[in-house]
């Protein structure tokens, strides 16, 4: 569809920026404040990674306040992620092909903008929809929300690495895209892409069909 508004939306974690080891680092702190063994708990924390902390911390029975006392120890830590390779690259491509970038994270939107803008990754995002803005991953909410935001028609679809992403994407009906280059676990999807460049080759593909 040449000339018409089109858009792509991105998880963050994982996706456009490498952040395992500062979640990792927070969570285990965290769960160390409040007497609980975080290395017991790590395992079921990364495999609900998407989701909003509160929905994580309820589903692992950690006590009310945990998301707080997690942020806490991830704001000490965030000036630690850095981007993952090639995807300044790509963002930047795909703004040339006229392509709106959306992020939809289940990060709270303050430590998303900051993270964004320390990475020097926030010029190239057009919409933002954080984990503190409403329903969270895997429902569809924050993706629609974002799609609104953008007011682009055409969705290419949400590039992701969980579960809890390809989840939303299909709720949301957008293609389901999973990203490997931050070290995902191959999971249901759409489309598997191994490089950030695969995606601005297929964005490229599409507009010239």
């Amino acid at each position: 569809m040449p000339g018409a508004r089109h858009c792509l939306l991105f998880d963050l974690d994982g996706v456009l920026i490498d952040s395992w080891d500062v979640a990792r680092s927070a969570f285990v702190g965290a769960c160390a404040e409040i007497g609980r063994d975080g290395e017991e708990l790590v395992s079921g924390f990364r495999d609900r990674l998407g989701r909003p902390i509160e929905d994580i911390a309820r589903q692992l029975d950690l006590p009310a306040g945990f998301g707080e006392t997690f942020r806490t120890h991830a704001r000490r830590l965030d000036h630690l992620a850095v981007p993952l390779d090639g995807v300044a690259e790509l963002l930047a491509g795909l703004r040339s092909l006229g392509c709106l970038i959306g992020v939809v994270t289940g990060k709270d939107r303050a430590r998303s903008l900051s993270v964004l803008a320390g990475c020097g990754l926030i010029a190239h995002v057009d919409a933002l929809v954080a984990g503190d803005e409403g329903p969270g991953k895997p429902a569809p909410d924050p993706l629609l929300l974002c799609l609104d935001r953008l007011g682009a028609p055409l969705c290419h679809g949400f590039v992701g690495d969980t579960a809890t992403d390809m989840e939303a994407a299909r709720q949301a009906r957008v293609p389901a895209i999973l990203a490997l280059w931050g070290g995902a676990r191959p999971v249901a999807c759409d489309l598997l892409l191994s490089r950030p460049r695969d995606v601005a080759d297929l964005i490229g593909m599409a507009q010239t069909s």
